[in-house]
């Protein structure tokens, strides 16, 4: 089932906040936080809208981790 570009949008501004937020407190405010934020949660969104079968609730976190992990280590 296609998903709603509304849904979608949510999806992004969502994890967009909730990265952002994790992030702020953690490494505090720079560039890399907001480019990280932004990376991750079009990454997240990309993988809800085209995760087939419903493993979208196993993609996402997983994507999103991985490459938070490795944009963490890449850019901070």
């Amino acid at each position: 089932m296609p998903k709603s570009w509304e849904g979608s949008l949510a999806m992004g501004l969502v994890s967009f906040t909730v990265v952002s937020l994790i992030l702020l407190g953690v490494e505090g405010n720079c560039w890399q936080t907001w480019a990280i934020a932004v990376g991750v949660a079009f990454t997240a969104t990309a993988l809800e809208a085209f995760s087939k079968f419903g493993i979208d609730n196993l993609t996402v976190p997983l994507g999103s981790a991985a490459l938070s992990y490795a944009l963490v280590e890449l850019l901070l």
